[in-house]
Order: C-alpha cells, then structure tokens, then sequence
C-alpha cells in the first residue's frame, strides 16, 4: 500500500522526454545537397565555407533546421532540433568529419528576444556559431 501511495504521489514529478534520432547524415557525397535530409533544410545564414584543415579545399560548415520548425506549433521538447555539420573538401566532393546535434539553439531557445541563431563563420581553422547577443 505504501508503494501505491509513493508511486501516485510521485507521478506528477515523472517526465517522460520524446528525443527523435539524430538524422542520418552520408559520410560522403558529391554536393552539399547530398548531406541536407528530406526534413530538414539549410538555415539562413547558415553556411560558411573556409579552410579548416589548411589542404587547400573548401571546407564547409552547415546548420540544418527541420521544416517543422516553421511551424507555430514547434515544440522545442518534442521535435527534432538543428543539426551543426563540419563537412572537409575532397577532390570527389565532401566528407562529413563532424555532426553536433544539441549544440544549436532552436529559433525559441532566445525566449522573447527570438531566434538567437545570427550566423555561422569559419575563421582561422575553426568554426564559430555567432548568437544573437541582446
């Protein structure tokens, strides 16, 4: 009895988080269209190109955001989130060298301020996501 009692007591307090897989991303591909998934689209201001690994190609850094996040009823919790891709130039096109799928903020992760995405840039061998400071 006392375990039903706990167990009600504490159900409130359970939260059951829906994350969706991370999207399933080609190692390789000629274009970087081949590494956009059917759902997902290429943020504005969401590509850089630069040379990260000093060969002589360009190299490109992506931010893709799923097409649900247009929508008015995006649920930061419940939907797929944006996806950071480090794609190296190969003479046959790209290889994918790194994905990070929780490391850019969705367009309400700013609150009341908006979408705290401002760009994405590639200087001196890295990288860099520039927020939206307010």
């Amino acid at each position: 009895m006392k375990a039903v009692v706990l167990a009600l007591l504490l159900l409130p307090f359970v939260a059951i988080a829906q994350t969706h897989p991370a999207p399933k991303i080609p190692a390789v591909g000629r274009t970087l269209a081949a590494f956009v998934p059917t759902r997902y689209d290429t943020l504005p201001g969401g590509r850089a190109t630069g040379d990260l690994n000093h060969d002589g190609r360009p190299d490109v850094a992506l931010v893709l955001s799923p097409k649900a996040e247009s929508l008015d009823d995006y649920d930061d919790e419940t939907m797929p989130g944006r996806v950071l891709l480090i794609l190296f130039g190969t003479a046959q096109g790209y290889k994918l060298v790194a994905q990070a799928n929780r490391v850019m903020l969705s367009k309400h992760g700013g609150g009341q301020y908006g979408d705290p995405f401002a760009g994405l840039s590639i200087r001196t061998r890295c990288a860099n996501g520039e927020p939206l400071w307010w």
